[in-house]
């Protein structure tokens, strides 16, 4: 089952990184953000408050605050970049931040890639 799981988030991911490329070459990618976001904290905020999951966040809120500060901002630059290049080199350039930074981290901190 998990490979069907992660086809199907990178399959969401990619629609999600097209459908916004797309909407900023028509609207302002500020715009686009703010409505996505928007949706994305009363589709979350409703599971939280509806599975009680508040209650045990403990410290690993303040990551959460982090992340909903920093990624609406890298949102926006990344829909900025899809809206000005090509979307074919944009994606591919912007992905490899997901894969650069652990592994650049990991580097840092001792560790080896492997198999």
């Amino acid at each position: 089952m998990t490979p069907v799981f992660a086809l199907a988030t990178s399959l969401m991911w990619g629609l999600a990184d097209f459908g916004g490329g797309l909407l900023t070459r028509r609207m302002p990618a500020l715009t686009v953000v703010l409505v996505s976001q928007l949706l994305a904290v009363l589709a979350l905020g409703a599971i939280v408050i509806g599975t009680g999951g508040w209650s045990e966040a403990g410290p690993q809120l303040w990551y959460a605050v982090a992340a909903g500060v920093v990624g609406p901002a890298a949102m926006l630059a990344f829909y900025k970049a899809l809206a000005l290049g090509p979307m074919g080199v944009v994606s591919p350039l912007g992905a490899l931040g997901g894969v650069a930074v652990p592994l650049g981290v990991g580097l840092v901190l001792g560790e080896r890639p492997g198999i």
